[in-house]
């Protein structure tokens, strides 16, 4: 089976190269604007993150940005909205998968 994929890339490659010849290399990469938007938001979401309610609650009560939570600070440092949307793509998952879902 091993041997069957690699003729089959060889083969592409070999029908990629023959393409490239006759036709010439195609046109040079467009940027990408959704990266562009991504980093916008990024940067947005970073700028506002200690700008909220509960950010200000904390400030009042002597933490500060970057710190952990906890007596020891020994809670994790990471931003929550990591977790947040990893939970929401597992919950949709699971609800695609289950039928009886509604």
């Amino acid at each position: 089976m091993a041997r069957d994929s690699l003729a089959a890339t060889l083969s592409h490659r070999v029908r990629a190269k023959k393409r490239r010849q006759k036709c010439g290399e195609s046109d040079p990469q467009q940027p990408d604007s959704s990266r562009e938007r991504f980093e916008t938001e990024i940067s947005k979401m970073s700028s506002r993150s200690f700008n909220n309610v509960g950010s200000r609650l904390l400030q009042k009560l002597g933490w500060s940005g970057g710190q952990s939570l906890g007596r020891k600070n020994q809670a994790r440092t990471s931003i929550i909205e990591e977790l947040r949307s990893h939970l929401v793509t597992r919950s949709h998952a699971s609800s695609s998968t289950n039928p009886n879902h509604r």
